[in-house]
């Protein structure tokens, strides 16, 4: 008899814990170099925004086999062509309905030395006007990976301009677009210096 009732009480425990895991994980974040999310091109310059997957929750630790998204982007620009980091197929387009991206029948896509998974790299050519792009669900998918024991799970929107949730293209620091890599006067004695 007391073998049945810790069998009970362990099946009990393990249901609760996996239908409650506590705060929600498994963020988008975007990168436009250095760990920099805003970025103030000159028109006609191109630009890579790269997506990763961080903060990886209970059920994709291990990794994910595919993940569907879609960008909402409000500046004046042209898409040139986009790069998946997953490495198998891909369905859709990233900024219409939305695009749906897989690794090698098999594969697993798995975190890097800084628990992220590299998603999609996407090159714009920007035309003007500030603006920002911002993840969202797929028409059809919605907001849904498949982990690597091929368990449908969900993907978040990690905050706003100031914790890597969305890219600002071009918008004035107060705006909202803060992060990005600073500058400053130099003269050409300065910049000779460094080569000597």
């Amino acid at each position: 008899m007391r073998y049945v009732a810790i069998a009970l009480i362990v099946v009990c425990v393990s249901g609760v814990a996996f239908s409650n895991p506590g705060p929600a994980t498994d963020y988008l974040y975007f990168d436009v170099g250095g760990g920099a999310n805003c970025i103030w091109p000159l028109e006609n310059e191109t630009f890579t925004v790269t997506v990763y997957l961080g903060d990886l929750g209970l059920f994709t630790d291990d990794g994910i086999t595919e993940i569907s998204l879609r960008f909402d982007r409000t500046f004046e620009g042209i898409k040139l062509g986009e790069t998946s980091w997953l490495y198998g197929s891909e369905s859709g387009d990233i900024e219409d309905s939305g695009l749906t991206l897989s690794t090698p029948l098999g594969e697993c896509a798995t975190p890097n030395q800084f628990g992220l998974i590299p998603i999609i790299s996407v090159e714009y050519l920007y035309l003007g006007g500030p603006g920002a792009i911002t993840p969202a669900a797929h028409v059809t998918a919605g907001n849904s990976m498949v982990n690597c024991d091929d368990v449908d799970v969900t993907w978040y929107l990690y905050g706003d301009f100031n914790t890597g949730g969305t890219v600002g293209v071009g918008m004035e620091p107060p705006e909202g677009c803060l992060g990005g890599t600073p500058v400053g006067d130099v003269s050409w004695g300065v910049v000779k210096a460094l080569y000597r």
